[in-house]
Formats: structure tokens, sequence, C-alpha cells
């Protein structure tokens, strides 16, 4: 039974607060990455702007590299894991540039890779070859982004459907259980206050309250109170320890 206390006590305490940190934390980084992810035009504005940072902070992923090799020579290992920590920063925290839009991309083609017609370069030139590949790859990846988009929106539809046509199917005899339950309580009401039995009863009524506030009484509106359903499921997750704890010695 130890080992069983010892997974519910664990569960109960850190693992279960730390579910609405975690929670705030995912909405606070979705919020931030949704409002970047439309400053941009498309998939290729993204991918134009990514690789025009990466470019521009080479410099500082050679030094990022030094002072990693530095850290493990003086063993160093928190400052190890912090700078390879910048390194996931510089990567990922790319902002949208003015030549990193796909408007602003073919402007830049049209000053520094002049269209052939202007009679400036011929077909069989590298500068003709390097416009033409960057043009088809930014047009590759709008054309690979819009086919997303439309799997993503039919995958989301039929999801949408399936759930409109799902029924509850929770059927349980009221009357046995009504009838066990009023027995239960009566003989948990010759127990003193705060006695073992009656902690047992009071942890399995708010388990049974809060489980049904989550899972048949539909309480929270979500995604609405997205925040509320998850600070009510981390309290569930405390109730395991006491009620088991509870029950068994006040058995």
């Amino acid at each position: 039974m130890n080992p069983w206390l010892n997974f519910t006590g664990l569960i109960g305490s850190n693992f279960a607060t730390s579910l609405p940190y975690c929670y705030q934390f995912y909405t606070s980084v979705k919020t931030t990455e949704t409002e970047r992810f439309n400053s941009y035009s498309g998939w290729g504005d993204i991918m134009i702007a990514f690789l025009f940072n990466q470019m521009g902070n080479a410099l500082e992923f050679q030094q990022k590299f030094e002072n990693i090799k530095l850290d493990k020579e003086t063993q160093n290992y928190q400052g190890v894991w912090m700078e390879y920590g910048d390194l996931v920063h510089i990567i990922w925290d790319f902002q949208q540039l003015e030549a990193g839009s796909r408007e602003a991309f073919d402007s830049m083609l049209s000053v520094y890779f002049p269209d052939p017609a202007a009679g400036n370069f011929t077909e069989d030139s590298e500068a003709y070859i390097v416009r033409t590949a960057l043009e088809r790859f930014a047009d590759y990846i709008d054309a690979r982004a819009a086919n997303i988009s439309v799997k993503v929106n039919n995958t989301k539809e039929v999801a949408q459907q399936k759930k409109l046509q799902a029924t509850n199917q929770f059927n349980m005899p009221t009357d046995a259980y009504r009838l066990l339950y009023g027995f239960l309580n009566g003989a948990t009401d010759v127990f003193p206050y705060n006695s073992l039995p009656d902690l047992c009863r009071d942890n399995v009524t708010e388990t049974k309250a809060t489980a049904a506030d989550l899972f048949l009484l539909n309480r929270y509106v979500l995604p609405t109170e997205n925040l509320e359903f998850i600070t009510a499921f981390s309290q569930l997750l405390t109730y395991p320890y006491g009620l088991s704890f509870s029950c068994l010695f006040g058995a």
C-alpha cells in the first residue's frame, strides 16, 4: 500500500499544482506565436525572414559555440546549457524583416537581379539562374502552405462533425446507487467529526462532485473556461491520496 500512497502523494502535490501554471505558460506562448505568425503574409514570407535572420546571426552563432567550448573546458556545465538555450532562442525568435516579406523579396530581386526582359542579362547567366531559383523556391513554399491549410481545414470539419454526432452513453442503475449511498452515509454518521471514516466520506463527496463537474455536467464552457477546467482537474488529482489514506485506515 505504501507505493500507492507514495504515488498518489506525488501526483497530488507538486504535479497537480503545476498544471494551471503549465497551461498559462502554454496559452502565453500560443498567443505570442499566433500574433507573430499573423504578422507574416504567408509561409514563404516566414521562410525568407528565417533565412535572413540566421544569416545575420552567423557571427553570434560562432561566439556561442566558442563560449560552449570554453565552458566545457572549465567544467562550467551550467554555462554550457545556458549557451545552448541562447542558441535555441536566437534560432526561434526571428522577427519579420523588411526584406523578409514576399512582396519585399520580389522587389529585392528586381533590384539585384533585374528582369531579363529589360535586357540586363541573358537567360543563361548566373544572375538569371539565381533569380529563377529563388522565385521557384518562394512559389513552392506558398503552394505547400496553401495545400496544408486546405488539409487542416478539412480535418477540422470532419472532427467537428464527429463531435456533433457523439452521444453520451452513460447509464447507471440510479436506484441501486442511491440505496448503497444512503446505507454508507448513515453508517458513517455514527463516527466522530473529523475521524478517518468521516474524512473518507468527505473525500469521496468532494471527488464525486469535482469529477461530475468536469466530465458529466459540463460545468465549464470550453475553451472560454479552459483555465478553470485545468484548475479543477488539478484539484481532482489531490484527492486520491487523502481518499486512499482515510478510507483504507478508517475502514
